[in-house]
């Protein structure tokens, strides 16, 4: 079996294009260097490279025999870098930046399971917009930002990992109650309970209700979900809140859902960061969150289900 040392002696002195060179970069005597090379040469039954006074350029074969030293090494460190997130216990700060609605229904149930699997890492948690999160990811003032988005951001490396519809909904008090399916003449002129134009999800609501031409009255606008659910409650008009929020509120009687241009009602949460940096501790979370995302998505889709085919 050909020896690694040699190997990466061979890399050396092909990228540096002297075995001098090569010699000092890695820190041994150009002799021992010499040996060494010459020796794979030996083993391999072929010369590596055409010596001359000015230093040693590679042959045909070693320049072939570079590219698998090259991808060797690759495979090498990947496989270091796999044993490492295995065996080390990831620590430090981690800065987290995210939306209302995941840090209410999803962020808490990750961070249960990430601080009792990394007691020794300590995260920080703040609430933006989801353009601004993305400011403060691109900043680097935030390690991962998770958004509600109906398209991918940039700028980052993402993974969109639920996909979260948006329900219209109405209150116990509310003329339309009783009915499962509405269309878009039912919402003419009904008071919108809507999140603020900063938000993303605002933007897939109004984009919708134009393709429909529904002209609906934004009666109060807030970025704050728990503020929307109470005042739907309260049948102080309509609104299109995220599925991941509904369960309880349906379930209880609080609020009843009402079908709606579902196909097209739809957002993702992301999770983005920034590589190529390799970060234990924020490589940890975003598998967290990936594993509680899958658990809501599978939940999502029986919650879907438990309501039965719409009906007038």
């Amino acid at each position: 079996m050909l020896d690694v040392t040699r190997i990466r002696y061979f890399q050396a002195v092909a990228e540096a294009g002297s075995f001098s060179r090569a010699a000092k970069r890695l820190g041994v005597s150009q002799p021992t260097l010499s040996i060494q090379v010459a020796r794979l040469e030996d083993e391999l039954g072929t010369p590596l490279f055409r010596r001359h006074h000015s230093g040693a350029t590679v042959t045909e074969t070693g320049q072939r025999f570079l590219t698998h030293a090259r991808e060797l090494f690759e495979h090498l460190t990947a496989m270091e870098r796999a044993v490492r997130a295995e065996v080390e216990i990831p620590s430090g700060d981690l800065r987290v930046g995210t939306v209302n609605s995941v840090g209410i229904y999803v962020l808490p149930e990750a961070l249960s399971i990430f601080t009792q699997r990394f007691p020794k890492v300590r995260p920080t948690i703040r609430f933006e917009h989801s353009d601004t999160v993305l400011d403060l990811l691109h900043d680097g003032e935030v390690d991962v930002a998770i958004t509600a988005r109906s398209k991918a951001p940039t700028h980052a490396h993402d993974v969109m990992v639920m996909d979260d519809p948006l329900v219209l909904v109405c209150g116990r008090g509310h003329r339309l109650w009783r009915r499962r399916n509405v269309r878009a003449k039912d919402l003419q002129g009904e008071k919108l309970i809507a999140f603020d134009e900063q938000s993303p999800t605002a933007v897939v609501i109004e984009e919708v209700l134009a393709r429909h031409n529904v002209e609906m009255q934004p009666f109060i606008k807030t970025p704050q979900i728990a503020a929307l659910i109470r005042m739907v409650r309260m049948n102080m008009g309509l609104a299109f809140l995220p599925q991941m929020a509904l369960a309880d509120e349906i379930d209880s009687g609080g609020l009843h859902p009402l079908a709606f241009a579902s196909d097209d009602l739809h957002r993702g949460i992301w999770l983005s960061w920034k590589t190529p940096e390799e970060y234990a501790a924020r490589d940890a979370f975003v598998s967290c969150v990936q594993s509680v995302a899958q658990q809501r998505t599978q939940s999502g889709l029986a919650f879907r289900e438990s309501l039965g085919p719409y009906g007038p």
